[in-house]
């Protein structure tokens, strides 16, 4: 007898998460509708350097919108071996047995999985110096040197933490 894959545990499947296309889109629409204002502006009370800012800097938020609503890449990746996120650059996959904790934490209405890592030099050594300074500003409010992101996730940072929870016994 043949297990099907919907059938495993989720310890045992790997899992895919996804940028949020409802999210993506709706970020997108606002990004056009300010470069809307921001030509608007441009047509109507000529060319101030903050009309341009206004288009230049949603023309930028815009495509980046427009790639991530045809990026058909997972962007956090959870198996049996670990967890991958690839808004973490240069990490790559971080291992179960590495990882001590993992929590959620909120500012500002955004929320992120903050990991308890048993040696996070492991995962961190390959940060610039900026970042590594911004990291120790991030462990001043109780932020570890690794999070998951899911702002715009296809899933909740809720469920998103209880897969990463059931890996960690």
């Amino acid at each position: 007898m043949s297990i099907q894959k919907n059938s495993l545990s989720p310890m045992n499947k790997t899992t895919y998460i996804y940028n949020s296309k409802t999210a993506v889109v709706l970020l997108l629409t606002i990004a056009l509708l300010f470069i809307g204002i921001g030509l608007y502006l441009l047509a109507t009370e000529g060319s101030a350097p903050a009309n341009w800012a206004v288009v230049v800097l949603f023309s930028a938020a815009g495509l980046v919108f427009l790639r991530q609503l045809f990026d058909k890449r997972p962007r956090i990746i959870i198996d049996m071996e670990g967890i991958e996120d690839r808004k973490l650059k240069g990490v790559g996959k971080i291992l179960w047995q590495d990882i001590e904790n993992a929590y959620i934490k909120r500012m500002r209405g955004i929320a992120f999985i903050c990991l308890e890592l048993h040696d996070p030099e492991k995962y961190t050594t390959s940060k610039g110096t900026l970042q590594k300074g911004l990291q120790k500003a991030d462990g001043l409010l109780g932020i570890t040197p690794l999070i998951i992101t899911t702002s715009y996730a296809d899933k909740s940072e809720q469920e998103i933490l209880e897969l990463i929870k059931a890996h960690l016994v």
